[in-house]
């Protein structure tokens, strides 16, 4: 056996299991005889085990705090994260359902956590310029994975022509829906079944599609580096992981970026703060295309199907926040429509003027966030995806019920610094109970569509 083949096998040696390793006997028995390949070895593991050690003492941003603050008041005195726990795991075993939340919740909280807390620091190996460059002319993803730990799927998604966020997307899922977007609206058709559920917005999505857009979002941010993996013996990857509580409750994930091609490789995602337990979401295999044509995002539907609005929802976790007194408007005397035209233009007003208080005020679940975030979100002087104008909001519609009172959903026609024009949706939490009658808003409902 020669020594100058032996290194592609030595660096997969150290990433072998134990059961692995005494199978290469052929191996095994080189190295006991062979002075200067044990010492080759030996130098891969100091290296390796060097840059795992240098990462893991970075640092990590110090939001745990308000995070668990922010879980602790949503769930209620008394609650502990076993009770947390157990509630997301009955969402999980609630059968054909959880698929649909997961597989939404992953594509549409991945991105939106990216730019708020991706961890991330330059090296001479990785380079955020590099990152832009490489994702610019990519217009198309594909990702294998699991939902639940078990479900089998797989998503396709297509940005829109700027490349700011998906507008088609297509999800099948072994032995479980199939869920997809056109126009402004989200499609779930389940096995064996002859109704599809509508969301009237794009609730399943890449918003702001990973690519530059958000690469550039995420620059600006500042971001860290939190641990280097590597897969001997081709490929080097940079992984990040954040928590934060978004509109469908607490949430954490795991990424990895591939240090040759600047790409995402790699993802997982949990329905908690600490990553325990099986993932929510993971998706194995990553690969980015130049673009994808309109029937990659064909579904065949059975004869006879009909189409049924779907109610919007509250997660139970964010309950807390959208209940504190301090939060929202009063809406004494005024029908629930105006209510929600009302209450949504508080907060159009808020992000326009740039007043992180008021945010905070009309959108209570932005008290978790930081005012870097909010900034990073709202974008800046020369974000062409920043709102910088209003030109209508309509009456709110009723569209379902929460523990506190009912909810609508109100649309919004704003312009953005592009000079598109798009339709922008929210969900607004009515509560009538208490001193007098007041809402809030809960979260964005889908994502900005452009009508013109």
């Amino acid at each position: 056996m020669c020594c100058e083949d032996l290194s592609d096998r030595l660096t997969a040696h150290l990433e072998a299991s134990p059961a692995e390793k005494v199978e290469d006997l052929s191996l095994l028995e080189h190295l006991a005889g062979c002075e200067s390949c044990r010492g080759r070895l030996a130098g891969f593991q100091v290296v390796r085990d060097r840059l795992a050690a240098a990462a893991r003492a970075l640092p990590e941003p110090s939001l745990e705090a308000p995070v668990m603050a922010a879980i602790r008041m949503a769930g209620g005195p008394g609650r502990g994260a076993a009770a947390r726990s157990a509630g997301w795991r009955r969402v999980v075993a609630g059968g054909a359902t959880w698929r649909w939340r997961l597989a939404t919740a992953a594509c549409g909280g991945l991105v939106l956590a990216l730019i708020l807390l991706w961890p991330f620091q330059g090296t001479q190996a990785w380079s955020i310029e590099q990152s832009i460059a490489a994702t610019r002319p990519l217009r198309a993803l594909r990702l294998s994975g699991t939902l639940g730990g078990s479900a089998e799927c797989q998503l396709w998604a297509r940005s829109s022509s700027d490349g700011a966020r998906s507008n088609r997307l297509l999800i099948r899922i072994n032995d479980g829906p199939t869920i997809w977007t056109d126009g402004n609206a989200t499609y779930t058709l389940e096995p064996r079944s002859r109704v599809v559920q509508v969301d009237d917005a794009q609730t399943a999505n890449f918003n702001p599609w990973p690519g530059a857009r958000l690469f550039e979002l995420v620059k600006r941010v500042g971001v860290r580096t939190v641990d280097t993996r590597w897969h001997f013996p081709a490929r080097r990857g940079v992984v990040v992981e954040w928590s934060l509580m978004s509109a469908k409750g607490p949430t954490s994930a795991v990424a990895e970026f591939d240090v040759e091609s600047k790409l995402l490789v790699a993802f997982q995602q949990w329905d908690n703060m600490d990553r325990h337990g099986p993932a929510g979401f993971e998706a194995r295999d990553i690969a980015y295309f130049d673009d994808l044509p309109d029937s990659a995002f064909a579904v065949e539907l059975p004869d006879g199907v009909t189409y049924h609005t779907r109610d919007v929802e509250v997660a139970q976790p964010a309950v807390g926040l959208l209940s504190l007194a301090d939060a929202g408007v009063e809406t004494s005397g005024l029908e629930p429509g105006e209510a929600g035209r009302r209450t949504v233009k508080a907060l159009w007003d808020a992000i326009l003027a740039r007043d992180f208080s008021g945010l905070r005020k009309m959108c209570p679940l932005m008290r978790t966030w930081t005012d870097q975030a909010l900034s990073a979100t709202l974008g800046n002087d020369t974000d062409a995806d920043a709102v910088v104008e209003v030109l209508e909001i309509r009456p709110g519609v009723t569209r379902g019920h929460s523990s506190l009172g009912p909810l609508s959903v109100v649309a919004s026609r704003v312009r953005h610094r592009d000079g598109g024009i798009y339709e922008e949706k929210m969900i607004v939490q009515h509560r009538p109970s208490g001193p007098a009658p007041s809402c809030v808003v809960y979260s964005i409902y889908g994502q900005p569509y452009r009508i013109e």
